[in-house]
């Protein structure tokens, strides 16, 4: 569970740091690092393996280095937020709580389980349409609304 002092300890959800500010000085927290804001999202301070701009979902590669879940249907983990973390850059992702996705492939309904596992685009897809049994896949999210576009209100669990 994070910790929900995050601004007594200095941490600024929106903020980044490129590659040339990680090799001078150091990363501004420790890879891994997570906290809770005062309505109980969580987030980890992540490096960006890619540039990842809000509100591009993302994996982990190794450690704490992540990617845009991508055409090699990956696995979600987390949700980029604020400002984008450029190449190499290290910033904060959303791991838990309700945020805007990006790339969540026509959500039919509200209450919709989002599963893990993301299409060969680096979609979200619903639970029942994955092909799989319900018991072979992870859910990752629930749908907050019905969604056409490639944007969905989305609660990470």
């Amino acid at each position: 569970m994070g910790f929900p002092g995050y601004k007594s300890l200095g941490v600024d959800l929106a903020a980044v740091q490129t590659a040339a500010q990680l090799t001078a000085d150091g990363p501004t927290h420790k890879l891994g690092t997570r906290v809770s804001d005062d309505v109980g999202n969580e987030f980890v301070y992540v490096q960006a393996n890619g540039a990842i701009a809000a509100p591009e979902i993302v994996e982990i590669v190794a450690g704490y280095d992540v990617v845009v879940t991508g055409a090699a249907a990956g696995s979600a983990w987390a949700v980029a937020r604020g400002t984008t973390i450029p190449d190499n850059g290290a910033g904060w992702v959303q791991v838990k709580g309700i945020v805007d996705a990006d790339a969540v492939a026509g959500v039919g309904a509200a209450g919709e389980l989002l599963a893990r596992t993301t299409s060969a685009a680096g979609h979200l897809q619903e639970l029942h349409a994955t092909g799989a049994a319900l018991g072979d896949s992870a859910a990752f999210a629930i749908s907050l609304e019905a969604a056409a576009s490639t944007v969905a209100s989305i609660y990470i669990f």
